[in-house]
This record gives structure tokens, C-alpha cells and sequence, in this order.
């Protein structure tokens, strides 16, 4: 890694002034040079996690609104699959459920409708 950084370093010294890190890094890890595979691992992981914990907290407020006092014995895969809702699925001024509310009355475990569709016809 010493190696590598003062290779970098040197890199870095000969790239002309003024270029922003993001553009720089951008460069680097399109060119691959083979002489800093290492530090060019630590660089894509920085600029692949964020800097921010603002999306932590979001997470974390959606929970607490989702589990509150009448939900505390909510189960835990429950509550994952409502916050996955939460986080990834359209608002709901957008969301249709008419397609959802048929297909839970066509394939539900306890249907006995004569309609119902075949087995592979649920997912």
C-alpha cells in the first residue's frame, strides 16, 4: 500500500491543476492503471458509499412511523416488507390497488371461487 500510495501521489502531482476529486476519480477508475489496483478499490468503495446518514434517518423515521404503539408486536419481516413499501414503492396518491385486490382474491390461500385461475397463473 506505501508503494501504491506514493505512486498515486505521484499521479496525482502530474495531473493538471484545477481538476475536481470526482473527475479525477472518474479517470482513474476508467483507466485501471495496474500499478494501483488496491487504492483504486479503496476509491471505488468511497465513492460508492454515501457521505450522508440522511437516508438513515429517513429509514429510520419510516420505521418509527410504521411500528408505533398499535403496532408494536408487528412482526419483523412484516415491518421489512413495509418499509421496503415505503422506500420503494410509488406514492400513494399514484398507487391503482384494484390489480393487487384481484389478484389476492384470484390466488389467495383460502379462495374457493370457481373462477379461480391455475396455479401457475399466481405468482
Amino acid at each position: 500500500m506505501i508503494r501504491e500510495w506514493t505512486i498515486m501521489k505521484n499521479l496525482l502531482r502530474y495531473k493538471k491543476t484545477g481538476i475536481n476529486c470526482h473527475d479525477l476519480y472518474c479517470e482513474l477508475l476508467q483507466t485501471q492503471p495496474a500499478d494501483i489496483q488496491n487504492i483504486l478499490t479503496l476509491v471505488n468503495i468511497m465513492v460508492s458509499i454515501s457521505p450522508s446518514t440522511a437516508e438513515c434517518e429517513r429509514q429510520f423515521s419510516a420505521m418509527n412511523f410504521i411500528k408505533n404503539s398499535r403496532r408494536y408486536h408487528m412482526n419483523q419481516d412484516t415491518l421489512e416488507a413495509l418499509m421496503r413499501v415505503h422506500a420503494d414503492g410509488p406514492p400513494l396518491h399514484e398507487y391503482k390497488a384494484e390489480e393487487a385486490i384481484h389478484h389476492w382474491m384470484d390466488c389467495g390461500h383460502g379462495t374457493t371461487s370457481p373462477l379461480r385461475p391455475q396455479e401457475n397463473e399466481c405468482y
